[in-house]
C-alpha cells in the first residue's frame, strides 16, 4: 500500500468517526438516545464477532511444518529432521501447484486433498508420494512411502488445528 492510499485510509477512518461522533451526540438528546446508541454498540460488536468467525482458515507453511514434525512418530524423528519434513511439505505443494490444484497463495481448504492418505484409497496420494519421492532424490534425500506417509498424518494435526482437516479419520 503506497503513501497515498494510506493518507486516503486514514482520512476516511476520520470521517466516519466524525459523522459517527456527531450521530451519538443527537442520539443522546433524544429521551432514549442512550438505550439507541447501546443498541448499536452491542450489534456492532455481534457483527465483529460474526465476522472474525466467518473468516476462512489460513494455511501457515511454517506453522504447519514445526506442527509436522512435532508429531512425527518418535522411531521417525531418527531419520526424518526438521529440513525433510520441510522438504517433503515444500514438494507437496510444488505438486498441487503443478496439477492447478493451488494457486500462489496457499489460502485454499486443503481437506479435499486429503480425506484419505490411504493411495489404494485415494490415487493422488499414490502420485503425490511418487512426486515428493522422485523430486527428493534428486536432491539427494532417500525416502520411502511411509516416510512420506508419516509426514502427512503428521501434518493432518495442524490441518485440524486450523480448521482446515473438518472431521477425524478413522
Amino acid at each position: 500500500m503506497n503513501i497515498g492510499k494510506w493518507i486516503q485510509f486514514l482520512f476516511s477512518i476520520f470521517i466516519t468517526l466524525g459523522i459517527a461522533f456527531k450521530v451519538f451526540q443527537f442520539l443522546r438528546t433524544l429521551k432514549y438516545g442512550n438505550v439507541i446508541i447501546g443498541v448499536i454498540v452491542f450489534l456492532t460488536i455481534l457483527l465483529v464477532i460474526f465476522w472474525i468467525k466467518s473468516v476462512p482458515p489460513f494455511y501457515d507453511d511454517s506453522k504447519a511444518k514445526e506442527v509436522a514434525f512435532t508429531n512425527l512418530p518418535s522411531q521417525l524423528k531418527d531419520k526424518i529432521k526438521k529440513e525433510d519434513v520441510d522438504l517433503i511439505l515444500d514438494l507437496k505443494f510444488k505438486y498441487q501447484q503443478k496439477i492447478g490444484m493451488i494457486g500462489d497463495s496457499i489460502d485454499v481448504s486443503l481437506e479435499k486433498s486429503l480425506k484419505s492418505t490411504d493411495p489404494d484409497v485415494n490415487p493422488m496420494m499414490n502420485a503425490l508420494n511418487k512426486f515428493v519421492i522422485k523430486e527428493a532424490n534428486k536432491k539427494n534425500k532417500k525416502y520411502t512411502n511411509d516416510d512420506v506417509d508419516a509426514v502427512w498424518k503428521a501434518e493432518e494435526v495442524y490441518l485440524e488445528q486450523v480448521g482446515l482437516l473438518s472431521e477425524k479419520k478413522k
